[in-house]
């Protein structure tokens, strides 16, 4: 037998593995290959580090303690390690946790609290050899506290066979039902995500997200979220900074540079302020989905551009009992694959409220007019509007309490198009260029 926890008290099963079931790639203490006990140096302390014994389930509060470190987990389909539903895990200031590739790493159903210092960051990284890592999934309440953490590499494909939710979420991070608090930490080399909020709740600020797709996905959620004070750097020309699908997260005070889109909304209620942007790849701007279908009050700010995706077969929707404010000054323009002749840039089934003074007007235009909210489309001015671009918002029969007043017409061949004569739609000052 081999004590392959050393950290832990000998009378605990898990704390031992038999001879078959040891990984040999250690070495002893006097450096040959590892087949059996050492001796007085525990084997794998000898090479400076903990292997996790497969499918471990941590229960009651355990301490991953810099002596001990690098934590080897295992490197199989389903053996990750679980903090159970009321244990904790504690990660002490300068442990290295070495995740395994393609897998899910840790599942966490009690608590992880990983906090380091400044001078003395968490790293999770992949195991030697690996370009990448997948995840740690948090379900079921689960809570996370990540404080000068450092994940390296992660958020690659991840896989397993147990049918729990996390398959195949590409992220390093997934929460479930569950609560994040991220502050100071960087993701570093992102393969494709960083954090995925489902139904969760979360602060995540004063960190650094580097490379990747999506940095931060927000799929169905009644939670609280807080995106503020972090820098989302890098990525692919079709990376996004914030996937929004659902909820009211507040994204206030970042700064996007060098992402191919600000932010994706196919849902929800979120509050843009105080966020900054440069050298944008693709979108300088909010892109909103054609299938975005609106069914609670929103309210978009100023901040950034919104971007409408148009085509022939779809529009985002404004739904019956639902109403859109925009604020004064704010610019949307419509988008697609080609410029969106003959199609409206949204349906209003529910109501439209776009009320601004004439010297901050409420502009829709295309996304080739640099004039008002910049150069939108990142071409460089490449590409100049011309007249009836796009056609107008639709108003459904169902809508009901709409005004538009001091309201800006760019570039369509008609400004709103009513189903019937008996849509409720009030216009006050309306331009049109």
């Amino acid at each position: 037998m081999e004590k392959i926890r050393p950290q832990d008290d000998g009378s605990l099963a898990d704390s031992w593995m038999n001879f078959s079931g040891l990984w040999q790639g250690f070495l002893a203490a006097n450096g040959s290959q590892l087949l059996g006990t050492p001796g007085a140096i525990n084997s794998f302390q000898a090479n400076g580090g903990t292997l996790l014994v497969n499918d471990l389930v941590i229960t009651g509060t355990v301490h991953w303690t810099k002596k001990f470190s690098p934590y080897i987990l295992p490197a199989n389909m389903d053996d990750f390690v679980t903090v159970a539903d009321g244990a904790k895990l504690i990660i002490d200031p300068g442990v290295v946790v070495k995740m395994p590739p393609f897998y899910l790493g840790i599942r966490v159903l009690g608590d992880l609290e990983a906090v380091g210092t400044d001078s003395e960051a968490i790293i999770f990284e992949p195991q030697t050899g690996q370009n990448y890592w997948s995840l740690i999934a948090f379900d079921s309440g689960g809570q996370g506290v990540f404080d000068w953490v450092i994940f390296k590499s992660g958020g690659a494909p991840g896989y397993h066979s147990n049918g729990l939710a996390q398959v195949n979420t590409q992220s390093a991070l997934v929460a479930n039902e569950s609560a994040l608090s991220i502050v100071d930490c960087i993701f570093d080399n992102l393969a494709i995500g960083g954090v995925v909020l489902n139904n969760s709740q979360a602060l995540i600020e004063d960190s650094l997200f580097l490379a990747g797709v999506a940095k931060i996905k927000i799929n169905s959620s009644s939670q609280q979220v807080i995106i503020r004070d972090n820098i989302f750097q890098g990525g692919v020309w079709s990376g996004i900074g914030i996937d929004i699908g659902a909820g009211q997260p507040q994204i206030l005070n970042n700064h996007f540079d060098g992402v191919g889109t600000i932010a994706w909304l196919g849902g929800g209620a979120p509050i843009f302020s105080g966020n900054t942007s440069q050298n944008i790849q693709r979108y300088d701007g909010i892109f909103v989905s054609d299938k975005a279908r609106f069914d609670q009050n929103i309210t978009w700010q100023n901040n950034f551009s919104y971007i409408l995706e148009v085509n022939f077969r779809d529009q985002m929707r404004v739904l019956t009992g639902a109403i859109l404010t925009i604020e004064p000054g704010t610019v949307i323009k419509t988008a697609s694959g080609a410029p969106a002749v003959g199609y409206e840039a949204t349906i209003i089934e529910g109501g439209l409220n776009a009320q601004a003074p004439t010297s901050t007007p409420i502009v829709f235009t295309s996304i080739f007019d640099d004039t008002f909210g910049g150069d939108t489309n990142c071409d460089g001015g490449a590409t100049t509007p011309t007249s009836d671009l796009w056609r107008g918002l639709y108003f459904a029969d169902s809508s009901a309490g709409s005004v538009l007043d001091g309201v800006l017409f760019r570039y369509a061949d008609e400004a709103t198009i009513k189903e019937s004569d008996t849509v409720d739609l009030t216009l006050g000052e309306v331009g049109y260029d």
